[in-house]
């Protein structure tokens, strides 16, 4: 949709005309005498305003010339043209000083180039005199910069959004950063009590020596008893049987003097 503006007088056309001469002379690069005349052509018409600026505008009122010629001292040649003009005053008068002090003390210069002289630096005072009438007034200029320091805000107050979004993003992403090397600390450490079983069992400690060494030397005495314990068994066993075969031999001695008897 196209931003409407009533005429270039109004706050946002001074603003429009401004951007379109900074468009034409600095981005474009376009030659000063030729900005000079199209701006004056825009003032007056206010037409063709879409060959000069990438924005969708639309001018309700043209100025007329008048209007349109005033608008241009102002905002145009007053504002750009208002430090060159003074130089040419200030060319001008030295040079008819030199012509004056020329005519003075020599016959060098004629009197016709002098008052030419005279009549050219007039004209240039009077220039300069219809460029200051139309000075711009600077309530205009303040409302032109609060409007630049509305837009300035509003375009640090995106900036600000946007930084905001992306320091949330970077605590998000901290924040899983930490996650992981917990995660990872914790697969760490579990790695490493598997590591430290493994040791153990491939290569058991000299506690668990010591040990082992214990109980075998515990294990070879219970058997040497064991085998102390068995061959008693066997003697006992051994005085058993020959206890019983002498009762025996007894008894059948007996029997057989018995018989005899």
């Amino acid at each position: 949709m196209a931003v409407q503006i009533e005429n270039l007088a109004t706050y946002k056309g001074r603003i429009l005309l401004s951007k379109i001469f900074h468009s034409l002379r600095y981005e474009k690069q376009r030659s000063a005498f030729s900005v000079f005349f199209i701006c004056l052509g825009i003032c007056i018409s206010g037409k063709n305003i879409d060959s000069y600026i990438d924005e969708d505008i639309k001018i309700n009122y043209t100025l007329g010339v008048r209007r349109g010629i005033a608008l241009w001292l102002e905002e145009i040649l007053n504002r750009y043209y208002f430090s060159a003009i003074n130089s040419f005053v200030y060319f001008g008068a030295a040079i008819l000083l030199v012509l004056i002090a020329l005519q003075r003390f020599s016959d060098i210069v004629d009197s016709r180039i002098v008052i030419g002289g005279v009549i050219l630096e007039s004209s240039m005072l009077v220039m300069m005199f219809i460029v200051m009438l139309f000075t711009p007034n600077e309530d205009l200029v303040d409302e032109k910069e609060e409007i630049d320091s509305g837009e300035l805000i509003d375009e640090i107050g995106e900036i600000g959004s946007e930084f905001a979004q992306a320091v949330i993003q970077l605590e998000n992403i901290a924040q899983s950063i930490d996650e992981s090397v917990k995660k990872q600390e914790a697969l760490i450490e579990k790695v490493d009590q598997s590591l430290k079983v493994n040791i153990a069992l491939v290569n058991p400690n000299p506690e668990m020596i010591n040990i082992m060494g214990e109980t075998n030397k515990s294990i070879e005495i219970f058997k040497a008893s064991l085998d102390d314990l068995t061959k008693a068994t066997k003697q006992l066993e051994d005085k058993q049987i020959e206890a019983q075969v002498r009762k025996e031999i007894e008894r059948i001695v007996k029997n057989n003097l018995g018989k005899e008897a």
